[in-house]
């Protein structure tokens, strides 16, 4: 196994319904991809940061996602 940490920084606020509403719409696709084991979402409002982890089988399975 894996494990991905993508972290996104951002200098304004973060909109919660536009995050809510994002993550509604992208839920589906992750569910059941394989390879993926787990993905978890976290946000620091205070850093301006939000941070995905993706738990992967294997590392081929995790660089294929992230690739172009």
């Amino acid at each position: 196994m894996i494990g991905v940490l993508v972290t996104f920084t951002q200098t304004e606020k973060f909109d919660h319904a536009t995050l809510a509403k994002i993550a509604g719409e992208l839920r589906a696709p992750f569910e059941g991809m394989a390879g993926l084991r787990f993905k978890s979402f976290m946000l620091d409002e205070d850093s301006g940061r939000a941070r995905n982890f993706y738990l992967w089988d294997d590392e081929e399975k995790g660089r294929a996602f992230f690739t172009e």
